[in-house]
This record gives C-alpha cells, structure tokens and sequence, in this order.
C-alpha cells in the first residue's frame, strides 16, 4: 500500500497545510503555492499554512482560477479535466464547503472519493479467483494496466449505489 498511497509521504518539508474555516482541508506543494501567492484576496499565506479565505461564490472563483491555469498549461493534472466536479469538505456525512473539479483536486491536496467493485468466483475446489479488467489504453489515467471490475471517482450531487451503477454500465 505504502507504494501507491500518498499519505504515507516521508518528507513534506515542500508542501504546506490549507486551512479553511479554521480547519485543515488539504495539502499544497511549493509549485502551486507559488501561484497562490499571486491571489492574495482569496489566499492568505504565512511560513506555516495556507488560508483559503472565506467568500461569496468560492466554487466558482476556485473554478476561474484553475481553469486559467489549465489554459495556460501550469499544472499537467489539469489536462485531465474532465468536467467533474467533487465534493471538498471534512466529514463524508456533513455537506461539503465547496466542490472542484476532479482535476485540479490533487494541486490542493484534497481528499477524493469513489467507488470500486470487485468480483469473485470459487471453484469447485475452495480455490477464489478474482475478476480483473485492464483499463483502455485511451483511459486519462492509469492506462493499460489491470483494474478492478468497475469503479470510479464520486462526484457532487451522485450517491454511492447510483454512481457505482454509472460506473458498471461504462466499464
């Protein structure tokens, strides 16, 4: 787990804590806090943390900003846009603070959440096989390599059973 996990990072000497209404919400690297910086009456940043100030339409000034990056190629996440939005907040059960697209969630080290199905079958001997399917070689990430049976990323506004049967019906 620990190779594909982020969350077991050893040294985050270049990354900072984001805060938003006095709570921690994600994780910024230098790169992007060297953009933020830019956006002083959205961000407020200091030697330690990162603010995101609170606002009046925060999902749509969030949106402008990353949508400027991606059009002029700052952040290579962003070539995967995808129109998706997904939920940022502290509880999975609480409503969120605010959504982004699925793309620019990892620039800000947001928490994502999907959903995966897996299959199996046993044998006659005892013997469990488990179904496995590669992903598409044109798939924007992880190309080509073995996946479980169907999952995906859970948009805003989606509920688990009824995303995990859009994601069955597109695998």
């Amino acid at each position: 787990a620990k190779l594909f996990n982020n969350l077991y990072l050893n040294d985050l000497s270049g990354f900072k804590p984001l805060y938003y209404k006095g709570s921690r919400i994600g994780t910024i690297p230098q790169n992007v806090e060297t953009e933020l910086i830019q956006i002083p009456t959205l961000f407020s940043i200091t030697e330690s943390k990162i603010e995101l100030l609170e606002t009046d339409e925060i999902t749509e000034k969030l949106e402008k900003i990353c949508l400027d990056w991606k059009s002029n190629d700052k952040f290579v996440s962003l070539k995967r846009w995808r129109n998706e939005c997904f939920r940022i907040g502290l509880d999975w059960g609480k409503p969120p603070f605010f959504s982004m697209e699925r793309a620019a969630t990892p620039l800000f080290g947001f928490f994502q959440y999907g959903v995966q199905l897996n299959g199996y079958v046993v044998d006659e001997n005892g013997d469990i096989s488990i179904w496995m399917q590669k992903r598409a070689l044109g798939h924007a990430t992880w190309p080509g390599r073995f996946d479980n049976l169907a999952g995906g990323g859970l948009p805003i506004g989606w509920d688990v059973t009824e995303n995990m049967i859009k994601e069955a019906f597109e695998e």
